[in-house]
């Protein structure tokens, strides 16, 4: 048996020049984990423990210099404080049995409790306010896994229950709690090496998280409302596919169709100025797709990647169906990556689709958004390293969008109305529409540098 530990601290500056910001993220992690492997053990193989606390701080500070609406104040300041300390346990245990069918049962919990809170304070065009209550969120969960083999098929039934409760500390919105048993089972034909054909049904529970129930703040043109009442999601899908390996190339391809139930989604209602974001729960969505993922390790120390995955969804509300919005566009990635024994680098091209019109859901009336604004297509360069200069101490640097290519993610996009038009059928002028299309660019050239030592 062996202990480890970590600790871990990350800040984060980032000065963006159009309004003046500055954002700092802080987040302080210590952690301890246990290890336990000894395969002549009469019950237990393999344990694993780990307790962790986690701080983390998020703190903006913006002044913002307004230019051409004079309904609002010409300048503004903003100070937003997010915090959230976490302390939890996960713990993963195995045990072979041996018999007529031989097992490996994994089996395990996990649990934490956050403690969030929130402030922002304005002044110039703006007031002091608390967008959520402070709060209490815990998670918990318990899983049991069986891995048994029939000659070359494998069988995995597994079992997992999950709960959770998020209760309001100051406020007089109410607490919000649930729990769901989940079962699936997979199996997987040992046909060959090269060839290995699997297939899964399982199952799921997504719970709703303190953002998405508490939360509230009003935006120039916007607002986001919380939704105490917001119900946990769950579904039950199906995969279908094959995994092999030829000398040193290896593949997966797979499909699936899986269906929700009060799928949690954002959904807007309104226009500019008075428009009304909200998580709402879709009482019917359909999500479908296929992924492919190849590794070539075609020298020593050298290994290429690709992969490139593509889904389409549905969704139902008030018996009208229409393309689900957060629904991401085709995406490939493509790597190049090399290891040495103290050190390594890759790098890593993604490229995405533009959205297209035709999958994009623009009726108000059934959770879409009128004029929404189409992310295009876009390609990205990242790069990074890696240097050990002592086996425990591990040294990481990352530059991101090398180019510095102007684009938009549609995660950051779904949801909001950046055009031209919209932005004059709003009140604001031409001007405003520019910024704020360039206010939801995803991130330029940035770079991190980070340290890890475990102990």
């Amino acid at each position: 048996s062996r202990g480890l530990g970590d600790v871990y601290k990350r800040q984060t500056y980032n000065n963006v020049v159009t309004s003046t910001t500055q954002d700092k993220t802080t987040r302080n992690r210590v952690s301890g984990e246990y290890d336990f492997k000894d395969s002549g053990a009469l019950f237990v193989q393999k344990a694993n423990v780990m307790v962790y606390y986690q701080d983390a701080d998020a703190i903006q500070n913006a002044y913002q210099q307004q230019v051409g609406n004079s309904a609002l104040s010409s300048w503004r300041s903003r100070n937003n404080i997010y915090s959230q300390d976490t302390y939890g346990i996960n713990t993963t245990l195995e045990s072979n049995l041996t018999s007529v069918v031989n097992q490996r049962l994994t089996y395990g919990f996990d649990w934490s409790s956050s403690q969030i809170s929130s402030q922002l304070n304005a002044a110039g065009n703006g007031s002091s306010i608390t967008p959520a209550p402070k709060s209490t969120y815990n998670l918990a969960g318990a899983f049991l896994q069986s891995e048994m083999e029939f000659n070359q098929i494998s069988v995995i039934p597994a079992l997992r229950y999950d709960s959770y409760s998020i209760t309001p500390v100051t406020g007089s919105l109410p607490s919000n709690s649930g729990s769901a048993v989940s079962p699936r089972i997979g199996a997987i034909w040992n046909i060959a090496r090269e060839f290995r054909p699997f297939a899964n049904w399982g199952t799921g529970f997504t719970a709703p998280t303190p953002d998405q129930t508490l939360s509230y703040f009003a935006g120039s043109g916007y607002t986001n409302i919380p939704n105490p009442k917001l119900k946990p999601q769950t579904g039950n899908g199906f995969e279908v596919g094959a995994r092999g390996q030829l000398q040193q190339f290896r593949y997966q391809v797979s499909g699936y169709a899986n269906s929700y139930k009060d799928f949690i989604s954002q959904v807007s209602s309104g226009d500019r100025p008075n428009q009304i974001f909200q998580y709402q729960n879709l009482s019917k969505v359909n999500i479908w797709g296929w992924d492919v993922r190849t590794d070539w390790a075609f020298a020593k120390g050298w290994q290429a990647n690709a992969a490139m995955a593509y889904s389409d969804g549905e969704q139902t509300q008030h018996g009208i169906s229409a393309p689900l919005n957060t629904i991401q566009p085709l995406r490939a990635i493509a790597g190049l990556r090399y290891d040495a024994s103290a050190w390594g680098a890759f790098a890593n091209v993604i490229w995405n689709q533009g959205k297209s019109a035709d999958r994009v859901n623009f009726n108000n009336a059934t959770g879409g958004t009128a004029n929404q604004f189409l992310s295009p297509a876009s390609t990205v360069l990242n790069l990074t390293g890696y240097w050990k200069p002592l086996k425990k101490l591990t040294i990481n640097a990352n530059l991101n969008n090398v180019f510095n290519t102007t684009y938009w993610n549609w995660s950051d996009v779904q949801g909001s109305v950046l055009t031209q038009n919209r932005a004059a059928a709003g009140g604001f002028s031409e001007y405003n529409a520019q910024a704020a299309q360039q206010s939801a660019t995803a991130a330029p050239r940035n770079w991190q540098i980070s340290a890890r030592y475990d102990f």
